[in-house]
Formats: C-alpha cells, sequence, structure tokens
C-alpha cells in the first residue's frame, strides 16, 4: 500500500473516531474555528490531530472528567476548543470560555503530561534539556532515531533530564486575588494512581497477547 493511500485510509478512520466521540460527548469536544465558532473539519477531535499518541490515553480521561462539568454548568454549546496542540512538551489546550473549574482540569492533565512519552504513553518519562523540547522514553528515542535516521552526537541521558522525571503529585499555580498574589498547590495523587494503573493494565494486555 503506498504512503498516500495510507494516509488517506487513516484520515478517514480518524474522521470516523470524530463522529463516535462527537455523538458520544456532544461537539463540545472538537477543535473550532475562533473565528466563526464551527468545527474546523480538518481537525475534528483531538488526540488523533493535535498531537502524538502517547497522550491519548490520557486526553481521553481528561475529557471524561470534563464531560458532567461542562454538562452541569450548561455549557456544551458554547463552549469549545479552540486549540489543542503539544507545545514545550505538554499537552495545551484553549477553551472558547474561561472558566476556573474547567480551566484546573486541563492545566492538572498538562502537567501530568509532562512526564508522560508522547508516542507510547509511559509515566515517568523525562523532558529534553534543550533545542525542540519534548516528552520521550528512551524505547521510543530509539525507535525513532532508527526509523528517521537520526544521528545524535550526544547519549540519550545527556540529552533528557533522566533525573527529574517521575510524575509530581501535586502542581501548582499563580492566584491573584484583590492585588495580592497566591501560589496554590492542588494535589493529583489520584489522577496520577488512575493513569499509572491504566498504563499497567494496558502492559498486561499487551504481554498477553504477544
Amino acid at each position: 500500500m503506498s504512503k498516500k493511500r495510507r494516509r488517506a485510509r487513516k484520515r478517514i478512520s480518524d474522521q470516523l473516531r470524530t463522529k463516535r466521540l462527537i455523538k458520544k460527548y456532544g461537539s463540545w469536544i472538537a477543535v473550532h474555528s475562533d473565528w466563526t465558532g464551527k468545527i474546523i473539519p480538518d481537525c475534528g477531535i483531538t488526540e488523533y490531530d493535535a498531537f502524538a499518541h502517547g497522550w491519548k490515553d490520557l486526553w481521553h480521561m481528561c475529557i471524561n472528567e470534563l464531560n458532567p462539568i461542562v454538562h452541569r454548568l450548561g455549557l456544551e454549546n458554547s463552549l469549545y476548543f479552540v486549540q489543542i496542540k503539544e507545545k514545550f512538551g505538554e499537552i495545551r489546550a484553549y477553551t472558547s470560555i474561561s472558566n476556573s473549574e474547567i480551566d484546573h482540569i486541563i492545566d492538572k492533565y498538562a502537567a501530568i503530561s509532562a512526564h508522560v512519552c508522547q508516542w507510547c504513553g509511559k509515566p515517568d518519562s523525562p523532558i529534553s534539556k534543550g533545542g525542540w523540547i519534548c516528552c520521550q522514553c528512551k524505547e521510543c528515542d530509539e525507535r525513532e532515531s532508527k526509523k528517521y535516521g537520526h544521528s545524535y552526537t550526544k547519549p540519550y541521558e545527556e540529552r533528557f533530564n533522566v533525573e527529574h522525571c517521575e510524575i509530581s503529585n501535586t502542581y501548582g499555580y499563580t492566584h491573584w486575588h484583590d492585588g495580592i498574589k497566591e501560589d496554590v498547590e492542588v494535589d493529583i495523587s489520584d489522577t496520577v494512581k488512575e493513569y499509572r494503573d491504566k498504563w499497567a493494565r494496558k502492559q498486561r494486555r499487551h504481554k498477553m497477547n504477544d
């Protein structure tokens, strides 16, 4: 099968997934134009076009957590994603409406994604130190190097921050109230554990199938 045909089949497959997920959750999960407020056909749903497939399970967890909140607040017809992408080695998602409850959930998953391999989803993966920042485990780094013929002058341990790659059980942000700056730390250990358990189950299934 030619490369052009494989890309066409993947695009059709992604569009079908988009339709199924929109039917399940609502059109708010798809990327919309910031100008017209309509779904951008070429973007469709999130993880299949916006970033590497290693974050797919993590993003589904985010959508599942956001869905009841969006419907409880009655925002399903006014809130939507205007941009979803990888930036500085983590998930970045921007919505049409700013809501603190929704923003904190998106920020939580962005913090977790910073130490989840973009390609395979392995937790506790390091971020590269310089150049193009990405989150990549050693196995995927070696596979991508062989696939694209990259030649690195420095070993993996020098290019990636392997000493600080564990997913943190907290994430922090700065909150301003009446002109007073407040640093807030949020406990996300339950979500981190849920993702680790999901990853472990997936690895067990792969071993059973091998």
